[in-house]
């Protein structure tokens, strides 16, 4: 992501072993929806020195995110107004309307699978 980026869509990708790299200065409410991460070891890697603050801003909603392992939660990486809903991720569910929003859902049993997509299919459907 680049610096201060806003309202952006990352779907229906797959790596062999990606990271969402936010390199600070704030990106924030954004959509990640169904990526395979491939191996899963950098889900939350990120440039940047500490100095410049957290990686992430707020309102980032991680979707249907598949990798080999789970992931963890890297304390401090963004600001707790995010949600992650069918991430296959090492923590109970939480649903905070003040904070994090974590719905472990297996992401291969997520409905639907690309939130883009059917918001997307959806919002054509009432135009016509």
């Amino acid at each position: 992501m680049t610096r201060g980026s806003t309202s952006n869509l990352v779907s229906t990708g797959r790596g062999l072993d990606l990271a969402f790299d936010h390199h600070c200065h704030a990106p924030h409410s954004n959509l990640f929806t169904d990526i395979d991460l491939g191996m899963g070891t950098r889900m939350f890697r990120s440039g940047g020195g500490a100095e410049l603050g957290r990686h992430s801003g707020a309102y980032e909603k991680f979707w249907g995110i598949r990798a080999l392992q789970p992931q963890v939660w890297p304390e401090g990486w963004g600001r707790e107004l995010m949600d992650l809903v069918g991430v296959q991720i090492n923590e109970d569910s939480l649903t905070n309307l003040e904070g994090r929003w974590v719905e472990t859902i297996n992401p291969e049993l997520l409905k639907p699978s690309n939130l883009h997509r059917t918001q997307l299919t959806r919002r054509l459907k009432n135009i016509k």
